[in-house]
C-alpha cells in the first residue's frame, strides 16, 4: 500500500502544480490581451494622436536649432562661379 499511497500523493501534488500553472498562464494571457487592446485603443484615439504629434513636434523643434547651424555651415559654398560651358552632344546616325 505504501507505493499506491505515494503514487496518489504524487498525482495529487502534480494536479495542484498543473492547476496553479494553468491559472498563472491564463492570467498572463488575459493581461497580455488587455494590454494589446489598451494600446490599440490608445494609438487609435484621435485626441491621443494629436497629443503624440504635438509631443514629437515639440521634441523635434527643440533639437533643430542646435543641429541645423552645424549641418549647414560646411555644406553650402561661400561663393559660386559662372556656369561651365559644355559642347552640345547631338546624336549621330550609326555608321554601318
Amino acid at each position: 500500500m505504501t507505493g499506491t499511497n505515494a503514487f496518489k500523493n504524487a498525482s495529487l501534488n502534480m494536479k495542484k502544480l498543473l492547476t496553479a500553472l494553468t491559472i498563472l498562464n491564463t492570467a498572463a494571457a488575459v493581461t497580455a490581451f488587455a494590454g494589446i487592446v489598451y494600446v490599440y485603443w490608445y494609438v487609435n484615439n484621435e485626441t491621443k494622436q494629436e497629443q503624440m504629434k504635438k509631443f514629437v513636434g515639440d521634441k523635434i523643434m527643440e533639437q533643430l536649432p542646435s543641429l541645423m547651424p552645424n549641418a549647414l555651415d560646411n555644406a553650402l559654398p561661400k561663393t559660386t562661379g559662372g556656369s561651365i560651358p559644355t559642347t552640345p552632344k547631338v546624336p549621330a546616325m550609326p555608321k554601318l
